[in-house]
């Protein structure tokens, strides 16, 4: 009677030393395998992106011949679309040869929007590399616009979504529009909808101005979202116009987790200790 006594007790220890053992493994492993895998937790199910750039420098092309100088002017235009993730952008240069100007970007990748529209001031006399002089005019301007939409499904609970959101402009000339909108598509409930059109923001220097948000919404894995970025930016007058969106993933642990792990840690010990005194 006593040996299956003690038969029955080394059987419980043994259960309760490896029970504990497993808990722990799933406290430490379980997480670590759905951090390492953020991007991976949410299904990308459709996406579009498109950007536009318009846009050109005007110089002054000093001539030995009456008038002397004529206006000439390098337009840009351009034009890229993407529906299968491929990220797109392009970088505005323009101008005589050897004095190529740069009046902005556009760049979309997977959740990741950005413009910049410049709209240069003029400069004095410079020699192209064709021999010929010139000099930029005010009149240079880059404009662009773009759009962007990801159609998305969370594989995990507890996911979160972190949006953050920049623009920045120089003086108020020239206009620009900003719309970020984040729908559940599955309810129809619209979770966020910003819009900046220039003419709020926060000073930072003298005719500099800046917005920054930053929102996190928890998803739920049942749900479908899209995320949807329109940007234009048309500056003037030696504006420049900035707009930067990003979106990022995180896997916050569940509440329970904080109450688990001690409670392995006591079963383990627990179990330990009588094994030793037996």
């Amino acid at each position: 009677m006593k040996n299956k006594t003690l038969l029955i007790a080394s059987l419980v220890i043994f259960a309760m030393k490896h029970v504990a053992v497993v808990c722990i493994f799933f406290l430490f492993v379980s997480p670590t395998i759905v951090s390492a895998q953020v991007m991976d937790g949410v299904d990308i199910l459709s996406q579009s992106y498109s950007i536009s750039f318009t846009g050109a420098t005007v110089w002054y092309e000093y001539t030995t011949y009456y008038p002397f100088v004529e206006d000439i002017s390098f337009p840009v235009n351009y034009a890229a679309s993407s529906n299968d993730g491929t990220p797109i952008s392009y970088s505005a240069n323009s101008g005589p040869p050897g004095l190529l100007t740069n009046l902005g970007h556009a760049s979309i990748n997977t959740f990741s929007f950005s413009t910049l529209g410049f709209a240069p001031d003029g400069g004095g006399i410079e020699t192209g590399s064709d021999g010929l002089s010139y000099s930029l005019s005010d009149a240079s301007q880059g404009w662009p616009t773009a759009q962007a939409s990801w159609l998305f499904q969370p594989t995990t609970y507890n996911q979160q979504i972190t949006l953050n959101i920049y623009t920045e402009w120089e003086y108020p000339y020239g206009s620009q529009n900003l719309s970020v909108t984040l729908l559940n598509v599955t309810d129809s409930n619209t979770l966020l909808a910003y819009s900046e059109n220039g003419t709020g923001g926060s000073q930072v220097f003298p005719g500099e101005f800046i917005t920054t948000v930053i929102d996190t919404i928890t998803l739920n894995p049942n749900d479908t979202y899209q995320l949807s970025i329109s940007g234009a930016s048309e500056p003037t007058g030696g504006d420049y116009q900035v707009q930067n969106v990003t979106a990022s993933f995180a896997v916050v642990p569940e509440p329970a987790t904080l109450v688990l792990f001690p409670l392995g840690f006591t079963v383990f010990f627990v179990s330990r200790k009588r094994l030793q005194v037996n």
